[in-house]
């Protein structure tokens, strides 16, 4: 059983985006991992792969028809523009990965330890049903590095939203980048 239908998911976007964004500093007492240049707590019980240049955690249930995805990508030179490196890595991962024709509903440039983050998502239809998609791109220091969350139902929200908050990317020095 799908929990979205393609009108609720449309709704719900923006809903899901602000959830994102509005991540509280959850402490979970798990093992910390690192990829590139991100530090992050994995979700407990989800299953990791390793793709070239990309992790990715993924869930399902089965009985109820759900999953969900958090893709981490290795990180990559910057534009020197927030939007313009989440449009790219937008283009890229997402859009031309899922097939994703429409335009991400995109959220105001925030600042995080030093990175510009700029976070956005749409909802689309796959051969499983309506879902939903969230991309974080994070840009500074000369570099780029993204996020992305992919699922079908809210029952993976919370552990997608702790993950989200467990982020840390190191400061890089611009000789360095």
């Amino acid at each position: 059983m799908i929990l979205y239908n393609e009108e609720n998911l449309y709704e719900t976007n923006t809903f899901l985006i602000v959830c994102f964004l509005s991540l509280s500093a959850n402490s979970f007492a798990q093992v910390t991992e690192t990829f590139d240049i991100a530090t992050f707590q994995p979700p407990k019980g989800w299953q990791r792969q390793d793709k070239g240049g990309v992790v990715i955690f993924r869930t399902t249930n089965e009985q109820k028809g759900t999953y969900a995805m958090i893709m981490l990508c290795a990180s990559g030179e910057s534009s020197g523009n927030a939007k313009s490196d989440f449009e790219g890595d937008w283009q890229e991962f997402i859009a031309g990965q899922l097939g994703i024709k429409g335009k991400p509903e995109v959220e105001p440039v925030e600042k995080k330890d030093g990175w510009d983050v700029v976070s956005g998502g749409a909802a689309f239809e796959n051969e499983i049903g309506p879902s939903a998609v969230i991309l974080r791109t994070y840009s500074g220091f000369g570099k780029t590095f993204s996020a992305a969350a992919i699922f079908n139902s809210q029952d993976s929200l919370p552990a997608i939203e702790a993950f989200a908050s467990s982020i840390k990317l190191k400061r890089l020095n611009p000789e360095n980048s």
